[in-house]
């Protein structure tokens, strides 16, 4: 993968930290039967990072492309995250295709376009029943959250240091 700036980010830099300071993770909303499992689609991770980009002067552009080879070839996506002072981040990913064909091309370069855009941005796929567990408990007090830690690790045979260590860590 290659990763390029602007000379500067001076004015990207505390733009992006509020705009990621908005962002939540992208919700899995799609399945794939071949791998029966979820994921978030592109949709999901543009909903989960446009809203907040564009708020801090953001745009984002994503070029695909891809390369012939004796092996198969690749597909290729760059993102560019460009802000509105002029200053810039790029990333080129790509990937080998699995087969040559326009369908297999689509794909990755879907594929490359959900993850490099996450991957700009910062944010994960979560599962809506882990993150509804999530916000259920970031009321809780220190203490609250320690003693039912304390009773999860209890059940595991956790030592007492490593339930110390947890409270330090959510103190």
């Amino acid at each position: 993968m290659i990763f390029e700036t602007s000379p500067s980010l001076a004015s990207f830099a505390p733009a992006f930290h509020a705009a990621q300071a908005q962002m939540e993770n992208a919700k899995k909303d799609s399945k794939n039967p071949h791998f029966k499992s979820d994921y978030a689609n592109l949709n999901s991770v543009q909903d989960a990072t446009m809203p907040a980009l564009s708020a801090h002067g953001f745009s984002v552009m994503q070029g695909p492309g891809g390369t012939d080879g004796s092996n198969g070839g690749k597909a290729q996506v760059t993102t560019l995250v460009l802000h509105t002072s002029g200053e810039w981040v790029k990333t080129v990913a790509s990937s080998p295709l699995t087969k040559q064909d326009p369908q297999a091309l689509g794909s990755a370069i879907t594929y490359l376009r959900r993850y490099s855009l996450a991957g700009m941005c910062g944010i994960t796929q979560t599962d809506d029943d882990g993150e509804a567990i999530f916000h259920q408990h970031l009321g809780e007090t220190v203490d609250a959250a320690v003693a039912r830690l304390a009773i999860g690790i209890a059940r595991e045979g956790v030592e007492r240091d490593q339930v110390d260590l947890a409270r330090r860590v959510l103190e």
